[in-house]
């Protein structure tokens, strides 16, 4: 069964006549003839009765339109699809983000994508840094927003540099500094991100760079938490 012999039978029961059904598929009537022909040959039913009115439906005719048209409707679906896939104007995007990155970076990206792709769905999955890359490679998430990792099955863009910060109570000593010494923050009682995160493997590489070791206190997995502890 041929797309052309269902889009042909959907034409002349449409219009109840082959000329016209021809002329607006932009075919000659005996090629629409003979599409119609070969379909009722492969149902094994005639489709159509000729009357003086013009080409009638036969109980098998309408039997089979609601299908035929189902069908139709399917591949007319699926054109638009790929051309929304072409366009990226519609689809489904799973982005992964580390913690931080989904909370205070992405907010104001994807409020700015959904302005410019409104047809396209987003879903986010969160997790450090590590875990996202696993879930990128396993084809969980399409695109990944986490800190600079390497590996041989990705590519990896540059967007944006992020700077680590010393946080301290308005009554801390260090609060009235402009500059703190890197030892004389060592000594102090630290709260770090936890050991599965990016930014604790981040801040204590900074520190034995230095030839520096922390005194740590507490680990935390979220930095609202964190900011709340000091």
């Amino acid at each position: 069964m041929l797309l052309a012999q269902v889009e042909g039978f959907l034409e002349v029961a449409r219009r109840g006549n082959v000329s016209r059904a021809a002329e607006a598929m932009f075919v000659t009537q005996p090629t629409l003839t003979a599409r119609i022909h070969a379909l009722e040959r492969e149902l094994g039913e005639p489709l159509f009765a000729r009357t003086r009115r013009g080409m009638r439906l036969t109980d098998a005719g309408r039997a089979f339109l609601p299908y035929a048209e189902r069908a139709m409707r399917a591949v007319r679906d699926g054109r638009q699809a790929l051309t929304d896939a072409r366009s990226a104007s519609a689809g489904r995007l799973v982005l992964g983000a580390a913690p931080a990155v989904s909370t205070y970076v992405l907010p104001a990206l994807l409020q700015r994508f959904a302005a410019a792709y409104p047809r396209i769905e987003v879903a986010v999955r969160t997790g450090h840094s590590e875990v996202v890359l696993q879930m990128l490679l396993r084809e969980e998430v399409q695109l990944a927003m986490v800190r600079t990792l390497r590996h041989p099955d990705i590519e990896s863009i540059p967007l944006y540099e992020e700077a680590l910060v010393l946080v301290v109570p308005p009554g801390h000593p260090f609060a009235k500094r402009s500059n703190v010494g890197i030892a004389d923050v060592a000594s102090e009682r630290l709260i770090f991100f936890d050991r599965t995160s990016s930014y604790y493997e981040l801040t204590q590489s900074f520190f034995l760079s230095l030839g520096v070791t922390p005194r740590e206190v507490m680990e935390l997995d979220n930095i609202e938490s964190a900011k709340k502890m000091v």
